[in-house]
């Protein structure tokens, strides 16, 4: 409170409420059996006894903190390459990379985005630590972190495309277990396509799939709200 001068102002810097600060400035009076604050015109001032008080409470204070502090510092230090596809990262990994680098905010955290089919090859050579990559349905169930659907994306619900002789995709390399899942579908529903854009990253399908050129295929949860899914 000495430092902030009003009662306002200290309640912005610790984020609580100007009533909740008065409340404990008054606990902390009758704590220490003193008046330790001054209401002034200009703001709140330090009392006699509130000057004895300052300096022993803002080294508790910061012994509290260091305390805190070293419990919550796992002291790792290092480095780790972590890969991932465009889809995931989008969808999940923003929340938990804030909370793993506030945990161990020694460690380095390098992101190589890419698909499934790169990244083997990344782990086989040691050029990444680890990787979330995506199976096929045939994988064991020991492996599997998240079953998540690929889903058709559009424009509309109903795009006008589907009308077509021969419906336009927008797909990923022949490679990326996406684009061999759309075209299989298609096959198997015996539907007349195309593949008439190609992108190697998540943002180029979406923009195809917001232009309302071709329809495309992601993840359920990496869907932006402004595209829909095709049913």
């Amino acid at each position: 409170m000495s430092r902030a001068g009003s009662i306002r102002s200290a309640a912005l810097r610790v984020s609580r409420t100007q009533s909740a600060v008065s409340l404990q400035m008054k606990r902390l009076e009758a704590i220490v059996g003193e008046r330790l604050f001054h209401r002034t015109g200009s703001g709140v001032a330090l009392t006699v006894a509130g000057e004895r008080f300052f300096p022993g409470a803002e080294r508790i204070s910061a012994a509290h903190d260091e305390a805190i502090e070293n419990v919550r510092s796992d002291g790792l230090q290092g480095s780790i390459a972590f890969g991932c596809p465009e889809d995931y990262l989008t969808a999940f990994f923003s929340e938990l990379l804030r909370r793993y680098g506030a945990a161990h905010s020694g460690i380095e955290i390098e992101i190589v985005c890419a698909p499934t089919v790169d990244l083997h090859p990344l782990l086989q050579r040691r050029r990444i630590d680890l990787a979330l990559v995506s199976l096929p349905g045939s994988a064991r169930f020991e492996e599997v972190i998240r079953y998540e659907p690929l889903v058709w994306i559009a424009s509309t619900q109903a795009p006008a495309l589907l009308g077509e002789p021969s419906v336009p995709l927008a797909l990923s390399a022949p490679e990326t277990l996406d684009h061999q899942k759309a075209r299989r579908a298609m096959d198997a529903a015996g539907a007349a396509y195309r593949v008439a854009h190609a992108s190697n990253g998540l943002d180029g399908l979406l923009a195809m799939a917001r232009s309302g050129l071709a329809m495309s295929v992601a993840t359920r949860a990496a869907v932006p709200d402004d595209l829909t899914i095709v049913s």
